[in-house]
C-alpha cells in the first residue's frame, strides 16, 4: 500500500514531465535532422548506462526500510534530469507531426510506465528476499545492463541508421526520376 502512494506521486510527475517534453519536442522535431540527433543521442545515454549497469559493483546491501511519500516519489521523478532526457529520446522516435499522434503517444507512454513500475513494485515484494543476496543482484545487474544496451541498439537503428538510410534511399529514388516540369 505504501509503495501504491509512492507510485501515484510518480505517475502525476511523469504525465506532467511527458506533457512538457512533449510540448517542446512538437516544436522541435518539424526538422528531421533534430529527430534523428536526439536519437543519436539517446542511443549513446542509453548505451553509457547499460554499461555502468552491466559494470556496477554490490559492495555492501543496505536495506533500509522508509516510508515512501506522493510527494517522494513526486519530487524524485519532478527532479531528476535523466528522466527528462529518456522522455524527449523515447518521444523522438515516436512522435509525428504528419501524424499529429503526440496525445495518444502521451498517453502510451504514461500508461506504459505506470504498468512498468507497477510490476517492479510487485516484483520486489516477491523476490525481496533474493535482494539481500550480493550474487544475485549482481546477475540482476548483468541481465538488466545487456537488456538496456540492446534496446539502445534498436534505439539507435530504428531512430538514426533508418532515418539515413530512407533519406538515402529517397534521394536516389529523386535523382533517377524524371522531372515532370
Amino acid at each position: 500500500k505504501r509503495n501504491l502512494i509512492f507510485l501515484s506521486g510518480v505517475t502525476l510527475a511523469v504525465a506532467g514531465a511527458a506533457v512538457a517534453c512533449l510540448l517542446g519536442l512538437q516544436t522541435v522535431l518539424q526538422y528531421p535532422v533534430t529527430g534523428a540527433a536526439l536519437s543519436l543521442g539517446g542511443a549513446i545515454y542509453f548505451m553509457y548506462l547499460a554499461v555502468k549497469i552491466y559494470r556496477l559493483k554490490i559492495s555492501r546491501i543496505e536495506h533500509t526500510i522508509a516510508a515512501n511519500s506522493f510527494r517522494d516519489g513526486l519530487l524524485a521523478t519532478l527532479l531528476n534530469p535523466k528522466f527528462y532526457v529518456m522522455v524527449t529520446a523515447i518521444f523522438a522516435q515516436f512522435i509525428s507531426p504528419e501524424q499529429n499522434n503526440a496525445a495518444m503517444v502521451c498517453a502510451a507512454f504514461v500508461a506504459i510506465l505506470f504498468c512498468a513500475n507497477l510490476s517492479w513494485l510487485i516484483l520486489g515484494a516477491l523476490l525481496g528476499r533474493g535482494s539481500r543476496n550480493a550474487k544475485f543482484l549482481a546477475t540482476v545487474n548483468k541481465i538488466m545492463g545487456v537488456a538496456l544496451f540492446a534496446f539502445a541498439i534498436y534505439f539507435l537503428y530504428d531512430g538514426v541508421i533508418d532515418h539515413v538510410l530512407a533519406s538515402d534511399f529517397n534521394a536516389a529514388d529523386n535523382a533517377t526520376r524524371p522531372s515532370l516540369k
